[in-house]
């Protein structure tokens, strides 16, 4: 059956058949635009909004440049401002009202939230869904700031490609993630408190989770290096 026969069949001259072409139509439309305020503002204002920032901090009170319109329409939404005409920072750290939204780069992975914290010494990632769904921790460095914060092309190959170290979000994990970060300084806040110590039997079942996490997490990475290697991205 040739493409003509096909679309004599779906297709019929009548106005239900005109209706549904149009809804569609609008609907396409409507998610291109969607999709392009999110990739080309959201991302450009937030990466050019961190630029700017870095340079602010470096720079001294009498020469520092005024953003554009644009710039300062993004520092209004999100930061918190000052009575001196600046934003309030805290150890040197800018205060967000509200955190920007960032649309990651499309690269085969599973849909997932991600969410990037600053906590001083340390950077953690959070993956929240699909396979792996882990929390990463890198330093708190030049390089990792770059790719994390500075690059509008972030993806979820490139954030498990900078390596880090990983931990899984299976059973349990709230409990034991939780000892994990404050083995490297990174405290809970004040009056929150684990649900309890796990029994031996808990711990079992959280093994045999444990056991398919680590394959897939692997199996991620290796897929990330490998995406990372063909496009070219490389981390030094």
């Amino acid at each position: 059956m040739n493409l003509a026969n096909v679309w004599k069949i779906v297709w019929q001259d009548t106005p239900f058949h005109w209706a549904i072409a149009i809804i569609l139509f609008v609907g396409i439309a409507y998610e291109i635009c969607t999709l392009f305020k999110y990739f080309y503002l959201e991302c450009g204002e937030t990466a050019n909004g961190i630029k700017y920032l870095t340079k602010l901090k470096k720079l001294p009170q009498d020469k520092k440049a005024k953003p554009s319109k644009q710039l300062y329409s993004w520092l209004k939404n999100y930061l918190q401002p000052n009575n001196r005409g600046g934003y309030l920072q805290n150890e040197n750290k800018f205060i967000l009202k509200k955190y920007p939204i960032v649309l990651l780069q499309e690269d085969g992975s599973d849909i997932t939230e991600v969410c990037i914290f600053d906590f001083g010494e340390w950077l953690v990632v959070e993956f929240f869904r699909g396979r792996g769904s882990e929390t990463r921790l890198f330093p708190n460095n030049h390089r990792n700031q770059q790719v994390l914060f500075g690059n509008s092309n972030l993806s979820a190959k490139r954030i498990r490609y900078l390596g880090g170290e990983a931990h899984d979000h299976k059973y349990l994990w709230q409990v034991l993630c939780r000892e994990w970060l404050q083995e490297k300084g990174i405290q809970p806040n004040p009056g929150t408190l684990p649900g309890g110590k796990p029994t031996p039997d808990k711990f079992r079942q959280r093994q045999n989770k444990l056991e398919q996490w680590n394959h897939e997490i692997e199996q991620l990475e290796q897929e990330a290096k490998h995406y990372c290697t063909q496009i070219g991205f490389r981390v030094t």
